[in-house]
């Protein structure tokens, strides 16, 4: 997969399906945005959107980043546009008490490329990694505004305001777009 081609193609999609502003085109995008971007990743205020969105308690599995030991973990769902969507969060911390957040959500039936225009709408820039069908956004906030990180500066934006990893990953299963803050 050629890279810059990618890039221009979601800026393309993004364009012309209008994604940017306040209204957001893709109902699996708007979902996600709402319970894990708009709240930071941040367990309690994923845990208050997801109720006041009407998510219910399900039983499905949660994944885990080894070495970290999830303090509060919940696992939610509901249909979203006529798809099943669910819903995994957690929060947790290792033994060096590094803290990091967790938040998924996945949809049964969602566009892959219409779910990376919109991250990449949100962020501002293009992914910067890229494989087939899954694309990463690194990024943090800087008084209100996102910015992109680059693999140099990861220690040391955990150690400040804290790295945010966007990941949307397509296949036959729908859409899982995930975002994991870490903060030294």
């Amino acid at each position: 997969m050629d890279f810059n081609k990618t890039a221009l193609g979601f800026a393309i999609t993004a364009a012309v399906a209008g994604v940017a502003g306040a209204a957001w085109a893709d109902p699996a995008f708007d979902a996600f945005r709402q319970l894990c971007l708009d709240t930071g990743a941040n367990y309690p205020a994923v845990a208050k959107a997801a109720d006041a969105g009407d998510w219910k308690p399900v039983d499905v599995p949660l994944s885990m980043v080894g070495g970290f030991v999830a303090c509060d973990k919940l696992t939610r769902g509901k249909s979203i546009a006529g798809s099943d969507a669910n819903l995994a969060a957690w929060q947790g911390k290792n033994a060096n008490n590094v803290m990091l957040g967790d938040c998924q959500v996945q949809v049964g039936r969602a566009d892959f490329h219409a779910a990376v225009a919109s991250v990449q709408s949100w962020t501002g820039f293009a992914p910067q990694d890229t494989k087939e069908q899954k694309v990463f956004f690194h990024l943090t906030d800087v008084a209100g505004a996102r910015k992109a990180i680059e693999k140099a500066d990861y220690d040391a934006v955990a150690a400040g305001p804290g790295l945010e990893i966007v990941t949307v990953t397509g296949g036959s299963g729908g859409v899982n777009f995930d975002v994991l803050k870490i903060k030294k």
